[in-house]
């Protein structure tokens, strides 16, 4: 399967639906995908944002929990959880479409205690924060317990789940299309190259809309043959009437004169 999240998932109608879970649980989330991009996010907070992804030392520090999530998504049950070097909690769900993990589902910074604030402000001087604003974002963050957390993580399964399912419905929608029209294209070439004439006539009025190349040889007509002309009164180059063997049949051989 060579497709990406974003081909088989409605981006836009899950990013609305992240935004209204924020309004009722206050919890940042994302979908990303396998190369890191952000496909969805909603509410990430203004610390790790504005502050610990905005500096490229505190930054690595930030590339280290990403690093782990990834490595460790295989053992998502439901979800990898890494409390990152700032103390920020984060987790993620794999979202698996036919077998293929595709992206991710992110939930978290957050805290799961009441955060040390003299330990922020000694981040602040070591980093050149602004210390109040720093300390502001960091009040900022959602205090969490572990019960409230596995209840979260319980409701995410769930949502991951739809996800998924109607990621598939619509990789067997794009499959069964690429199936027709494959199917359309070997019949396009099938009838262009038959041996014989084969014409499609409407069997309501008896008209050809569509007849292959060696039909035009038949009746010794051009591409102009194909433009609604009625099977009654057509006549070969020697003056022999042509019928059709099914006159209103969808699909007809041609015979004239009783000499297929």
């Amino acid at each position: 399967m060579n497709y990406r999240l974003q081909d088989l998932i409605d981006m836009e109608q899950f990013q609305s639906l992240q935004d209204r879970l924020n309004e009722i649980y206050s919890f940042p989330s994302a979908i990303i995908d396998n190369d890191g991009n952000i496909l969805t996010a909603t509410a990430w907070q203004d610390v790790c944002t504005k502050f610990h992804r905005l500096n490229p030392e505190c930054e690595k520090e930030c590339l280290k929990s990403d690093r782990y999530i990834l490595d460790h998504i295989a053992e998502a049950n439901p979800a990898v959880s890494y409390r990152c070097p700032h103390g920020l909690i984060d987790n993620a769900t794999p979202i698996i479409i036919d077998g293929v993990h595709l992206g991710s589902f992110f939930t978290g910074q957050f805290f799961l205690e009441e955060p040390d604030l003299d330990y922020f402000r000694a981040q602040a001087a070591k980093y050149g924060f602004d210390e109040e604003a720093y300390i502001e974002a960091v009040r900022n963050v959602p205090v969490w317990t572990q019960e409230n957390l596995n209840s979260y993580l319980f409701f995410i399964k769930g949502l991951i789940e739809v996800i998924s399912g109607i990621g598939l419905k619509n990789l067997r929608a794009i499959e069964a299309r690429q199936r027709i029209e494959e199917s359309e294209k070997q019949f396009e070439a099938m009838f262009e190259t038959a041996s014989i004439g084969i014409a499609q006539a409407d069997p309501h009025t008896g008209k050809w809309v569509r007849v292959n190349q060696k039909m035009c040889e038949i009746t010794g007509r051009g591409p102009d043959i194909r433009a609604g002309c009625a099977w009654r009164g057509a006549r070969l180059p020697n003056g022999n009437a042509l019928h059709p063997k099914r006159r209103y049949g969808r699909l007809g051989e041609c015979q004239h004169d009783g000499h297929s």
